[in-house]
């Protein structure tokens, strides 16, 4: 079973995106409900304004660091420090991201700015799901489908081992748009815990399967396998 939940409609105006929930609900970020952590350094990520990033020191560094499912906010401070490792600038930013038609989820990221643009690292395994997704499609009307998608994630990933074959590193990927602003590991977490404290039914987690206190249904049945 998939979520019932899914933006109908979305207006993009300058550092604001106003969404259309199931046709009715309407949102806007940034607002009480989604906020941002600077709304004057509000920007906007997708396929269109992100570029590849082919520095190979960065992509090795980052291969050789555990990247685990469900956990942006620590995944994206590992990639910061690896940064500052080998003397490259990245920069922690939090927001949300959405992802063709889905609710947004709260969500940390990388930016890289370079002469060539801007790049994205966003350990969301998004290219790990998408090929195993397509290699083995998944009947999510089958009581069974997080057993599908794992055997079908578990697959994929002993043929593609490494994390820059699995994360999204350089060009946003189509259909996704991230909306947030620079951050801080410590104030991402605070916000995120807030905004749930003030709205524990917030509108991004009434799915089935999704958790406001860390991994969802599909994670943990990852983790369960053990796709990290």
């Amino acid at each position: 079973m998939v979520s019932e939940y899914h933006v109908t409609n979305m207006d993009i105006r300058y550092k604001e995106v106003f969404f259309t929930v199931n046709e009715k609900s309407k949102y806007k970020i940034p607002s009480k409900m989604y906020p941002v952590s600077s709304k004057k350094n509000l920007v906007l990520f997708h396929s269109e304004n992100t570029v590849p990033l082919t520095r190979d020191d960065v992509i090795k560094a980052i291969d050789n660091i555990d990247l685990p499912i469900g956990r942006c906010y620590s995944n994206s401070e590992r990639i910061r420090l690896i940064g500052e490792q080998i003397g490259v600038s990245l920069e922690f930013y939090s927001g949300w991201v959405f992802k063709i038609g889905d609710m947004p989820k709260h969500h940390a990221w990388i930016v890289y700015q370079h002469q060539e643009g801007i790049s994205i690292i966003d350990s969301l395994k998004e290219n790990l799901f998408r090929e195993a997704a397509n290699r083995y499609p998944v009947d999510y009307t089958q009581a069974d489908w997080r057993k599908q998608a794992t055997q079908s994630v578990k697959k994929v990933s002993k043929e593609l081992p490494f994390n820059h074959q699995q994360i999204i590193i350089g060009q946003a990927l189509v259909g996704m748009l991230y909306v947030g602003s620079p951050d801080t590991i410590d104030n991402a977490r605070k916000l995120y815990n807030d905004t749930i404290d003030v709205f524990p039914n917030h509108p991004s987690y009434l799915g089935e399967g999704d958790n406001t206190q860390g991994r969802s249904k599909l994670q943990e049945e990852f983790a369960r396998n053990g796709i990290i």
